[in-house]
């Protein structure tokens, strides 16, 4: 065993760092002479373990990823009518979904009859289809790109949403977030990072705040009940609310309600690190784990933000840049840039903006300009 500081754990290549965790597992639980016939360790100094160690490990490993696999499971059984209803047409949506109804008509009537072997056998089936849907999202190409084209022109024409949107509604939801990490903490609140940055290099537009992270429902031992809606956090990132244009829904998702669904504006594929939640979104609604070499590139995004010895993590938001629409980001980045100094005198929470563009340049909100500004207070509300 060695110690490792904890900017170092950053240095070290995903592959090895899990290796040298496993391997500290295993010589503790030889060093406390905690052995077990399903635990072979053969070594005292080499990292070789049996099933039990590597089972328990794998869950160890992934635990934080049921997070994603129950919203992704809730998304996949609910888009024989999400799809439809954002206006998606793909020939083989079309081929699936009339399975799909078939089979709802089917467990229906065996309900009826009760007859539970087929309800189970049409459940099993429909099971099936939607793990096929999931694969063909995730493979086609052609199929992603229907979705993603009917999403964006829903976020358009029914919602007013567009490129210039972006920023603002991300830093409206980091501004959310870092309220809420606030009451969650409560009278016990230590001392929390206030941030909102944005890094654009005309390969990718990278967004990092410091509130609270994706589905994080309680901050110690305890839950409480009115925090419990922040658990479906993930699945309000994914899903448009089905209320139309003007109705009940549209500006009440909360933190990671419509706002976020502007970066499709400019990626097909957005990358989410927040928390202990790493994965990225395919198709615009399916969250899946990242790879190898794109947890590596990550990694390098995330240096940045990472602050070693603290327990506040960052929320980083990548997003790699569709080519045609960068002469559209950059003056995207310019307008947020120029709102900077406001920004941080009305937010709840956010005290502290820096933008870096292309120009390498970095600017910082409050800056010497917010010197000519005072606020005063008329009680219910705050005039310059």
């Amino acid at each position: 065993l060695r110690k490792l500081q904890p900017q170092q754990l950053l240095e070290i290549p995903a592959a090895r760092l899990d290796l040298l965790l496993k391997n500290t597992l295993i010589k503790i639980l030889f060093c406390y002479a905690i052995q077990d016939k399903d635990f072979s360790i053969q070594c005292q100094y080499k990292g070789v373990s049996g099933g039990a160690v590597d089972h328990f490990w794998d869950g160890l490993k992934h635990s934080e990823q049921l997070a994603v696999k129950v919203p992704k499971s809730i998304i996949l059984q609910s888009l024989n009518t999400y799809l439809p209803m954002i206006n998606c047409r793909h020939a083989k949506l079309k081929r699936i979904f009339g399975e799909w109804f078939d089979l709802q008509n089917s467990v229906v009537e065996a309900e009826q009859n009760r007859n539970s072997a087929n309800v189970s056998k049409y459940r099993t089936q429909l099971g099936t289809l939607q793990k096929q849907l999931e694969g063909e999202i995730v493979a086609d190409e052609d199929l992603r790109a229907a979705i993603l084209n009917a999403l964006r022109v829903k976020m358009q024409d029914d919602y007013q949403y567009d490129i210039g949107s972006i920023l603002f509604e991300l830093f409206q939801n980091a501004d959310d977030a870092t309220e809420e990490l606030f009451e969650m903490y409560g009278d016990a609140a230590p001392e929390l990072r206030t941030q909102f940055s944005v890094r654009y290099d005309e390969r990718c537009l990278v967004v990092a705040h410091w509130g609270r992270p994706i589905n994080l429902s309680k901050v110690g031992p305890e839950s409480d009940p009115k925090f419990a809606s922040f658990r479906t956090d993930l699945q309000k990132m994914l899903m448009l609310s089905q209320s139309g244009k003007g109705g009940e829904g549209i500006r009440q998702d909360g933190k990671f309600g419509l706002g976020f669904k502007t970066v499709f504006f400019v990626t097909d594929t957005p990358y989410v690190c927040s928390g202990k939640l790493k994965f990225k979104i395919v198709g615009g609604l399916m969250p899946e784990p990242v790879t190898e070499e794109e947890d590596a590139d990550l990694r390098e995004y995330l240096a940045e933000f990472e602050t070693a010895g603290s327990s506040q993590k960052p929320t980083v938001y990548v997003l790699p840049l569709l080519s045609s629409r960068l002469q559209e980001v950059g003056q995207a980045v310019s307008a947020f840039k120029g709102q900077i100094d406001i920004l941080s005198l009305f937010a709840k929470r956010i005290r502290q903006i820096d933008v870096r563009s292309v120009d390498g340049v970095l600017c910082s909100a409050p800056s010497e300009r917010q010197e000519n500004y005072s606020v005063v207070n008329l009680g219910a509300g705050q005039l310059l």
